[in-house]
C-alpha cells in the first residue's frame, strides 16, 4: 500500500503535550511512522514540536513551478511500540500558508500489528485552513497501529500529529461502539498562536 515516494522511519522523541481539555499527549519515543507520500522526509517533522515545519506530499518543479504532484488520498500511518489504549487525535495543520490543510479524514485502527483495518471514523470534517483539529473521542479505545487518510485535498501538508493517551474518566470501547458515538465527536476551534511543544 506505499506509494512510490512513500517514507517510514522511526521517531525519537520524548516530549509530550496536552490537549485543550486536558488529556496528555503519547510520548511518540519509538513510533513506527510511515506516509504514502514524501517530498523528501519531511515526515518526521510531523514530530518534531514546532509548528513552522510540516510534512508535505511529493511533487516536482522546474524553474519553480509545480509540474506535478501525487494526488490524494494520503495517508499517514503509525505503529505504536505496544498496544495502547487512546482517547484522540491533534491535528496541526501547516502554519505558514493554507495549502494541503485537511478538510475531512477518516481514521483507521487495528489493535495488532499484523490486524486488519478497521474504520473508526469516516468522513470526519476537518476545518481546511490553519486551526488546530483536536478530536477527543468519547471514549478510549486500544490501538496498536493507526491510519489516518485524507482523501478531499489537492496536496498534502501536516505540521505536528500528536495521539492523545487514555482518559481515566472514559469507558473503553470497541473500535464499533466508537464509530456509533458521532454526536460526541466535534472537532475544537483552537487559537494556533498559543501552541507550544512541552
Amino acid at each position: 500500500e506505499d506509494g512510490e515516494n512513500a517514507t517510514k522511519g522511526i521517531i525519537s522523541d520524548k516530549t509530550k503535550g496536552v490537549s485543550r481539555k486536558g488529556r496528555e499527549f503519547l510520548c511518540r519515543d519509538g513510533w513506527k511512522v510511515s506516509v504514502s507520500s514524501d517530498v523528501g522526509e519531511t515526515v518526521y517533522e510531523m514530530f518534531d514540536g514546532k509548528k513552522d515545519t510540516y510534512w508535505h506530499s511529493h511533487f516536482t518543479t522546474l524553474n519553480g513551478t509545480v509540474t506535478e504532484h501525487e494526488a490524494s488520498p494520503y495517508y499517514i500511518r503509525v505503529i505504536l511500540p505496544e498496544k495502547t489504549e487512546i482517547s484522540g487525535l491533534s491535528l496541526l495543520p501547516r502554519q505558514d500558508r493554507n495549502l494541503g490543510s485537511f478538510t475531512e479524514i477518516d481514521i483507521y485502527a487495528s489493535e495488532s500489528d499484523e490486524g486488519e483495518w478497521t474504520l473508526v471514523k469516516e468522513n470526519y470534517p476537518c476545518y481546511g485552513n490553519l486551526t488546530l483539529n483536536e478530536i477527543h473521542f468519547a471514549s478510549n479505545i486500544a490501538v496498536k497501529k493507526l491510519r489516518i487518510e485524507a482523501t478531499t485535498v489537492g496536496y498534502g501538508t501536516l505540521a505536528e500529529l500528536n495521539i492523545m493517551a487514555k482518559d481515566e474518566s472514559l469507558p473503553t470501547l470497541t473500535y464499533e461502539e466508537l464509530s456509533k458515538n458521532e454526536e460526541e465527536m466535534l472537532p475544537e476551534r483552537i487559537d494556533t498562536s498559543a501552541f507550544t511543544a512541552s
